[in-house]
């Protein structure tokens, strides 16, 4: 009877499927938390090689099995604090990125293992990590670090200039998604809720690292604004500062606010000189509070923003390392 009806019923096959692949990993986290607490990580890695060939067999390439594998690879290598013990992971790391080039926290993994021992090596790894994800704060800062330490002045000049200006190939979710589908350095929204609580949320993806900008939200219709809120799809690690909101009706200016702002963050944290600084790994929002008096029926908000990357060290963005 019960194969009759794990036959006939999908839901009960797919949901079996699913469970299925969670168990290897589920095993291997279990040995894992046995060893690594107590930093025996020679005996740690045979387990992380087991679940590597399991999911080297279930498909030739990144398959359901995989997330589960660099969950656990991640367990253990956050915890290793020393290069001798990031060292008994290479082997295991090497085969990992043979196995799935593709995966940009195993090439991170490894071009931090090899920093010390192989540094020509592990700036090739980083090289390719900015490829899959050139906001990424990661390859940049063990880049940096290896050119210091390696006295390669142009390598540094090199990795410290493309992080202040990159702003594309944002974080993506396995789970779920942000307002704006993922994290980069490109996306915002203006949510406007009227007197009668209808929500508009505008969107704007022309978002520039450096200068003060203008950004514009267009409302479909005019309206009494009653709250505002700024979404940011942006990784953490940048500043931004709210300079400056007009309102306008018919292409006229009829408000316009400065110091009267008052401004609150979900997560990020307020600088004395007026900059936010977002720590959110799911975007941000800002809450914008403007003073009730001199708020008319508007139909286009400009809001004048600076978006700026701060540095990963001294000597500070860029300059010439000792």
């Amino acid at each position: 009877m019960t194969v009759i009806i794990f036959l006939s019923a999908p839901k009960v096959r797919h949901g079996t499927f699913l469970v299925a692949q969670k168990i290897p990993g589920a095993i291997t986290y279990f040995f894992l938390n046995q060893y690594v607490p107590t930093r025996h990580f020679e005996k740690a890695v045979p387990w992380l090689d087991r679940q590597l060939k399991l999911a080297n067999r279930f498909a030739p390439s990144q398959n359901t099995l995989l997330p589960d594998l660099i969950k656990n690879t991640k367990y253990v290598f956050e915890r290793t604090r020393f290069p001798e013990e990031m060292a008994i992971l290479l082997p295991f790391l090497e085969r990992l990125v043979e196995s799935f080039p593709e995966v940009f926290l195993a090439r991170i993994w490894l071009g931090k293992t090899l920093a010390f021992s192989d540094p020509t090596s592990a700036l090739e790894h980083l090289e390719e990590a900015t490829k899959l994800l050139p906001i990424d704060d990661k390859p940049y800062r063990i880049a940096l670090s290896i050119a210091l330490r390696e006295k390669l002045p142009e390598r540094f000049q090199d990795w410290c200039g493309r992080f202040q200006k990159t702003q594309f190939g944002g974080h993506h979710y396995l789970a779920y998604n942000t307002l704006f589908g993922g994290l980069g350095l490109r996306a915002m929204a203006l949510e406007v809720i009227d007197a009668n609580g209808v929500r508009e949320i505008v969107g704007n993806t022309g978002l520039q690292l450096g200068d003060h900008n203008n950004y514009d939200f267009p409302l479909e219709k005019p309206v009494n604004i009653h709250s505002m809120r700024l979404h940011l799809g942006v990784v953490p690690g940048v500043l931004v500062r709210v300079n400056q909101i007009q309102f306008y009706r018919g292409g006229k200016l009829t408000s316009s606010f400065t110091k009267e702002m008052a401004l609150m963050s979900w997560s990020g944290y307020h600088l004395e000189n007026g900059d936010i600084l977002l720590t959110s790994l799911d975007g941000e929002i800002i809450d914008l509070y403007l003073p009730r008096k001199n708020l008319t029926e508007v139909d286009r908000i400009q809001i004048n923003i600076r978006f700026e990357r701060p540095g990963l060290g001294n000597p500070f963005p860029c300059g010439t390392p000792p």
